[in-house]
This record gives structure tokens, C-alpha cells and sequence, in this order.
């Protein structure tokens, strides 16, 4: 999955994921791996999460404050806490009726939906 080109900076980029946890953003992203690897600029980290994302090994999560990140691909919702920012899985069941019902009201294609879920967390 990981494109042969740049292969250790991506996988250092997955490697912050992972250690940050929680959908980290870029900046974060980018702080770990400038801590691994100082000859790696912002410029390439960032270049490096969005081929990451367009070939699927990692997905983007945009909230009200900045994009983050997670390495966890499989169809899911998300909620983010208003006033924490906090950002958790939410473990419910995929709904592909909602992909059909969009596609048949605009007669096109839905390959998924993303639903990001906003109120506040019991932290």
C-alpha cells in the first residue's frame, strides 16, 4: 500500500499516527516525525499524509478547528467533543442506505459518507 518512493518517510508519518493516538493533526504529525528525522521539512510530512490518504492507508477527519488523522480505515463516525476537541470512533453500523438513498435522489455514485458527530464528551 505504501508507495516505494519516500517508503521510510511515509511509514515514519504512520508511525506517529499510531504513537499519537487519538487522530492527531499534522502539526502533531509533523513534530514527531521532525523529532525522528530533523532533515524531514513540514512541507514533505504534509505531502506524505495526503498521498498517504489518496491511496487509502490512512484517512482524514475534518472537525470545526483543523483536519485529523487516523490509521483505522474501515467505515465509521466520529465525534468531537466541543469543548475538549477530543475525538472518538463511534462504533455504529455502517449505513449504506444513506449512500443509495444519496445517489438515487442526485442519480449518481456514493462510495461512503462521513458523519462527524459534535456535542460534548464526559471528560
Amino acid at each position: 500500500m505504501v508507495a516505494k518512493r519516500n517508503t521510510k518517510q511515509q511509514a515514519l508519518v504512520i508511525e506517529a499516527i499510531h504513537a499519537l493516538d487519538n487522530h492527531p493533526t499534522a502539526e502533531q504529525i509533523y513534530l514527531y516525525v521532525r523529532q525522528k528525522n530533523s532533515r524531514i521539512s513540514r512541507s514533505t510530512a504534509y505531502r506524505n499524509l495526503n498521498k498517504l490518504v489518496s491511496s487509502g492507508v490512512i484517512q482524514h477527519v475534518k472537525t470545526p478547528n483543523s483536519w485529523h488523522f487516523e490509521v483505522s480505515i474501515d467505515r465509521h463516525y466520529h465525534f468531537v467533543c466541543s469543548v475538549c476537541g477530543s475525538i472518538y470512533d463511534v462504533k455504529l453500523p455502517y449505513d449504506e442506505k444513506i449512500d443509495k438513498q444519496v445517489a438515487d435522489a442526485l442519480g449518481g455514485e456514493v462510495h461512503l459518507h462521513r458523519t462527524l458527530f459534535e456535542g460534548i464528551c464526559s471528560k
